[in-house]
């Protein structure tokens, strides 16, 4: 049994800065935005401001955080939880906006919520908005300060994909994130990064389009080398290789790194698991040809299902799983996440 690419849906976040506060006779980019979407939508909607719940933690044992190095992007220790994530993302789009990044992508773990035993995603899209909106709430507050509030608006509501707007102590961090953008959304993305302004983050999260394919035959190439400009600044995805449960992760300015599940040596009767660091790849530039994957999308060098097996299987010592541990693997796969 082979179970190849299942991947999580991500999330991705862009975030704007200011240099400084607007003159006061003028209206900051966040309430712009505000009154451009009110605008645009029907009297009786209500904009509400989503309350984080409490955090969310790993199902299952894993590497304890003390001990563990600094998280400064060049060696991104492995999350060890939920919050640990939410965490590393924001410091990571801190230290990009510090070197001139402001449009980034943002790809997390999602917790399941509503999962059924014959699907972890019955309500699709919308469920995992659902999951990634308190996760990007707290990035962008973690961004704005602790005085900071969020909006919400809708940019596609056959969909459900929606906006959160962050409006912090200081103008020059306001933020903004587009949760589960689609190909369709491109048009509203590249209107809501011109009233936010290109001295704020902008964050996409979890994009849905995977491919060249998810975009209109017509004019779809421009909407690729847009998207394309939304650097990587965070990524945590899972995929299966070669019957190994993967994850990779890359945070700014360091590479993408790539670790697999290993169970350790049991103690007081209970399996622990551990995540082991396979192999590394260097992120490369945008307009680089080995930045183009085979979905003909921009993925700035992130490694391969190939590249990922083959860091597997040079492993010192490495004896393929077979048969019955492969499926074991798989069923513990589809049922896990952060």
């Amino acid at each position: 049994l082979r179970v190849s690419k299942y991947v999580h849906k991500f999330l991705f976040v862009h975030v704007h800065v200011c240099p400084a506060r607007p003159n006061p006779t003028k209206m900051r980019p966040a309430n712009i935005l505000r009154v451009s979407l009110a605008l645009l939508l029907p009297a009786s909607h209500a904009f509400t401001v989503q309350n984080s719940p409490q955090p969310h933690r790993f199902p299952t044992p894993v590497l304890s955080s003390s001990d563990l190095p600094p998280d400064d992007g060049t060696s991104t220790r492995f999350p060890t939880s939920v919050d640990d994530q939410v965490r590393q993302a924001a410091s990571a789009i801190s230290r990009a906006k510090a070197d001139g990044v402001t449009r980034h992508e943002i790809r997390l773990l999602l917790p399941l919520i509503g999962a059924t035993e014959l699907d972890d995603w019955p309500g699709g899209a919308r469920q995992m908005i659902a999951a990634a909106r308190p996760l990007i709430s707290d990035v962008l507050r973690g961004l704005g300060g602790g005085g900071a509030t969020l909006d919400e608006f809708p940019v596609d509501e056959s969909d459900g994909i929606v906006a959160l707007v962050c409006r912090a102590e200081k103008a020059a961090d306001d933020s903004a994130a587009v949760l589960l953008p689609t190909a369709e959304c491109v048009k509203a993305v590249r209107g809501l990064s011109d009233q936010v302004g290109m001295e704020r983050n902008l964050l996409l999260v979890n994009p849905q389009y995977r491919r060249r394919a998810d975009f209109p035959l017509f004019g779809g190439a421009a909407g690729v080398e847009y998207v394309g400009g939304f650097a990587p600044t965070f990524s945590c995805t899972s995929l299966m290789v070669e019957g190994e449960q993967v994850r990779v992760i890359r945070a700014y300015p360091g590479p993408w790194r790539v670790f697999i599940l290993v169970q350790v040596s049991e103690e007081k009767g209970e399996k622990g698991i551990d995540w082991v660091e396979v192999g590394s790849k260097e992120v490369t530039a945008p307009v680089s040809e080995k930045s183009v994957d085979q979905m003909g999308m921009v993925s700035y060098g992130k490694p391969s299902y190939q590249g990922i097996e083959d860091m597997i299987t040079s492993q010192e010592g490495y004896v393929p799983k077979n048969v019955v541990e492969r499926a074991t693997v798989a069923v513990t796969f589809i049922k896990d996440t952060l």
